[in-house]
């Protein structure tokens, strides 16, 4: 009897055990598939608020009257926030309400400067000139975001003789007064000029970012444009 009680147990033991593993598979199961539903919903939320967002401009930029404005930047952008001495810190717009953070970027992996993660911020491409130095220094940035208007979104309101400022990592700051807007299509965008001082005898500063109208269903912009900046002297 003893042996037979002995044998219940370990089936018994055996069968709770399975019974565990199947739980865990059948939960781990449930999580993905419902991690999947949210990511689905999630991106068809963000699409019609997209959507949304580009029918409100659009009907905003046909009235003259009513201004779109630059979001704000958050207060922990700003604060404790450190690069090295002579990098690009912050850019300030005075024009245009721009006063945000500029992050390094380099070349990402479809060989295309890169944009920086958040459409507040802007980014400088690490391989241009540092500010004040010869040659130009390159920064680019956000037009639009999912749900806001970008960091730029109001930069082709600049003209000649507009000012932008550069502060760098040891809080210098460099003043660029600007000298043309040039408007590329998408696909013929001068990149050697975008890379250089419009002025070769005076350092330069060479923002740019998406313009024109909505392309690919509204997911990207017909245009770029490139605001050419001359440091003040």
């Amino acid at each position: 009897m003893k042996e037979n009680n002995s044998s219940t147990i370990r089936i018994k033991s055996g069968l709770s055990k399975r019974l565990k593993i199947k739980i865990l598979i059948i939960t781990l199961a449930l999580i993905f598939v419902g991690y999947d539903i949210f990511v689905i919903i999630d991106n068809h939320n963000r699409d019609l608020r997209h959507k949304a967002l580009i029918a409100k401009i659009k009907g905003l930029d046909n009235n003259s009257n009513i201004k779109i404005p630059t979001p704000k930047t958050p207060d922990n952008y700003l604060k404790n926030y450190n690069v090295p001495d002579r990098d690009p810190k912050f850019i300030i717009i005075p024009k245009i309400n721009v006063n945000t953070r500029v992050v390094s970027t380099g070349i990402n992996k479809s060989n295309e400067i890169g944009v920086p993660p958040d459409s507040i911020e802007t980014a400088w491409y690490r391989n241009s000139s540092l500010p004040g130095n010869p040659g130009a220094t390159f920064i680019d940035g956000h037009v639009m975001g999912w749900d806001v208007p970008g960091v730029f979104y109001n930069l082709k309101k600049l003209v000649p003789g507009d000012k932008i400022q550069i502060v760098t990592g040891n809080n210098k700051t460099f003043t660029y007064i600007v000298q043309k807007l040039i408007f590329y299509d998408h696909n013929a965008v001068d990149m050697n000029q975008a890379l250089n001082p419009f002025n070769s005898k005076v350092s330069g500063l060479n923002i740019m970012t998406c313009a024109g109208g909505f392309i690919n269903k509204g997911t990207a912009f017909s245009e770029r444009l490139v605001v050419y900046s001359n440091l003040e002297t």
